[in-house]
């Protein structure tokens, strides 16, 4: 969860550093940012005044002034001169104001004076840490002419850890990196990757760490996860006040991950006798309880009941279709053959017409004709008369003779006789 940038400020009495006749108070004299709290500071005063010692006969003028890391000098935001606020903010300042006065009794110079300058302190970061000066200019008793005397305190700005998430997480499938989605299941030896970003704080040794949990129910345990060479620390980098970071941590899922293995990073770092820490949110992973095969693809592991009946029945769905096609094909070849192709009017009438006329066939060999009668030596006979000729009955089919199919060889026409038998 991404912290909304807050301010905690821990009050303390204010640290009252002084010289001979000025002081320079800052209340609170620091603060922490980055960490929520219940009680953020609301305003920041700084002090600027007169400790009525060192015999003053005259204070002529007040001044504050600021200098932080990244400026070259001081540079002046409010003063009094005279009876006169003069206000000369930076425009970077949280709504400042400034008010005082230099304390006179009727009829003689003042001796003493207050300049006090007030920021918004809900608005403040780690760049508004400074050192402010308060220079007071005054003549002392017995003195010719007038001094400065300055004395100078630090706003301390303490950054606690913030900004601690996970910016990415990643699963490896045959040697590449691809998108991890949460709560998404995947084979048991399947490498997982967690990239965490974060805001370590002012303090630059500390550094991002990592926790795990089982999921067990609606409770989670979490406990450190720490092995050297799963975890990948990328250097800390330095933005001023404070310090940014990002690790990668790496895991195996095994078969005890089968209700999803919960992973988050942190940063805990201890500021000023307390303990600070912020938190990512948490990212969980799900490994079926059955073994399997690493690679990274989502769903059961090889061999599985799940896997085993998508590959049974992809295999029986296969057989299936073959059969099919085969049964197909074996229907639509015998269908060629036998269907009769239609003939064209053409093809009709180049066909050789049905005979005419008288029909003739030899006789069966066992039915007996009168051939003629025997004469002489009884081995000739005589031709038959006529009234005599026999007919042999033709054994021809009662239906019409088909037509014969149209054939690329020419046929011969077949030549039709009539016979007729003699008596001699």
């Amino acid at each position: 969860m991404h912290l909304s940038l807050t301010i905690l400020c821990f009050m303390q009495l204010s640290i009252v550093l002084s010289v001979e006749g000025v002081s320079m108070t800052i209340n609170p004299s620091f603060m922490v940012v980055g960490s929520s709290s219940a009680n953020p500071v609301r305003q920041l005063e700084l002090r600027c005044f007169s400790d009525g010692t060192d015999h003053i006969e005259t204070i002529y003028r007040l001044d504050m002034s600021r200098r932080r890391s990244s400026d070259p000098d001081f540079v002046n935001i409010a003063s009094i001169d005279g009876y006169k606020i003069i206000k000369s903010f930076p425009l970077d300042m949280k709504s400042p104001n400034a008010t005082g006065s230099l304390e006179h009794v009727p009829g003689e110079p003042p001796t003493s004076g207050t300049l006090t300058v007030t920021m918004d302190g809900e608005g403040l970061t780690c760049n508004d840490q400074a050192e402010f000066r308060c220079t007071m200019t005054y003549k002392k008793m017995g003195t010719p002419t007038a001094a400065p005397v300055s004395q100078s305190n630090n706003f301390t700005v303490i950054t606690a850890p913030n900004d601690v998430r996970i910016i990415d997480a990643m699963y490896e499938e045959n040697g590449v990196m691809k998108r991890l989605e949460n709560d998404k299941s995947f084979k048991v030896g399947t490498r997982i990757m967690y990239r965490c970003s974060a805001n370590t704080g002012s303090d630059s040794s500390v550094s991002i760490s990592w926790e795990r949990s089982p999921v067990m129910g609606a409770s989670t345990n979490f406990v450190p996860y720490i092995p050297a060479d799963d975890i990948v620390q990328d250097p800390v980098i330095s933005t001023g006040c404070s310090n940014t970071q990002t690790s990668s941590m790496y895991y195996n899922l095994t078969s005890s991950d089968f209700d999803g293995i919960i992973f988050r990073c942190k940063v805990r770092s201890f500021l000023n006798g307390e303990w600070y820490q912020s938190t990512s949110i948490e990212r969980r992973t799900l490994a079926d309880h059955t073994s399997g095969n690493a690679g990274g693809k989502a769903g059961g592991p090889l061999g599985s009941p799940l896997e085993a009946g998508i590959i049974a029945g992809a295999v029986v769905g296969s057989v299936v279709v073959i059969v099919v096609i085969i049964i197909l094909m074996y229907l639509w070849i015998r269908k060629r053959r036998t269907k009769e192709p239609p003939r064209t009017t053409e093809e009709v009438e180049s066909l050789d017409p049905p005979p005419t006329g008288n029909i003739y066939s030899r006789p069966e060999k066992k039915k007996r004709t009168n051939l003629g009668t025997k004469v002489g030596d009884g081995n000739s006979r005589k031709p038959p008369e006529p009234s005599d000729i026999q007919y042999a009955d033709l054994d021809l089919p009662k239906q019409p003779r088909p037509i014969p199919r149209k054939s690329k060889a020419k046929v011969p026409p077949v030549e039709y006789t009539e016979i007729r038998l003699h008596k001699s």
